[in-house]
């Protein structure tokens, strides 16, 4: 990852661009295809008036603890078929837990074909390139050298590698209190605890994926559908702390001309020095 002079920081957006159905909308229709009971328990779980699959990992921190706490146990009943109105079946929407979450992510992404996407952008292979994205874009569109890539949160080929998730840590005492002497508080305490279970410890991965020290050395940053969220902010630090005097490059849509004023404003707040945006 170093000899390098331009570093890539590529978000959900460059897959996007590219017409890869990679949105948390795309999650959110194959879930409601392939998996619709679990796809109701989703919404039910963080859905808070906020629409769920805008930034999933943004409403994944906003969900309600009250709800994760009660479990929700609400009974369904499948929709009738004209052809016999007799064929009723229930269903028992609950909380789901981290395992089933994760699971379910991990295998839509792995459902996202790549076979028919071709390249929209030049980019220099002799680049390196941070990847927040789970696909092989890069590997199997661009023809990246995979040496050259980091992907940050996981690669689809090693699901168990994959990270996702939201940066809302509850104190599970400041919920329920210390009564925990209680069946009930036990119960209910274990179901924040699988809340927390995804909980994105940026810190903890950069201080476990030495590949990010070595991220040094770079003249230009240029970021490509990355949205900047607060999740991600420590990854950006950590990159500008190691590349104090780079020139940053942000893409945005030309639609949304304060897309490039608050990525910029982002950028700022960290202490950048120059932003330019991407042409």
């Amino acid at each position: 990852m170093q000899n390098c002079e331009v570093l890539y920081i590529i978000g959900n957006g460059f897959d996007i661009r590219h017409n890869i159905p990679s949105s948390y909308y795309n999650f959110a229709a194959w879930v409601m295809k392939n998996h619709p009971i679990e796809g109701i328990s989703l919404d039910l779980m963080f859905n808070k008036g906020n629409n769920l699959w805008s930034n999933f990992e943004e409403a994944l921190g906003n969900y309600d603890p009250n709800k994760a706490i009660d479990g929700f146990f609400t009974p369904m009943v499948a929709e009738c078929t004209e052809d016999n109105l007799s064929d009723v079946s229930f269903h028992t929407i609950r909380a789901l837990s981290y395992d089933e979450i994760v699971s379910l992510f991990c295998h839509w992404i792995e459902s996202i074909d790549l076979s028919e996407i071709h390249p929209t952008l030049r980019l220099n292979p002799k680049s390196c390139f941070l990847t927040f994205n789970y696909t092989k874009t890069l590997e199997l569109v661009y023809n990246i050298n995979p040496q050259h890539i980091l992907h940050i949160h996981g690669i689809v080929d090693n699901p168990d590698s994959i990270i996702f998730g939201h940066n809302n840590y509850i104190d599970i005492e400041s919920i329920l209190g210390n009564t925990q002497c209680s069946r009930e508080w036990i119960n209910q305490s274990n179901r924040l605890f699988e809340m927390n279970l995804l909980y994105k410890d940026t810190e903890s991965i950069i201080k476990k994926n030495p590949s990010i020290a070595n991220l040094i050395g770079f003249q230009t940053i240029t970021i490509l559908g990355h949205s900047l969220n607060k999740v991600d902010r420590l990854y950006f630090e950590q990159i500008l702390l190691q590349n104090p005097t780079a020139v940053w490059i942000i893409d945005y849509n030309p639609k949304k001309p304060m897309e490039l004023e608050s990525k910029t404003e982002f950028l700022k707040e960290l202490g950048v020095k120059k932003v330019l945006p991407f042409a």
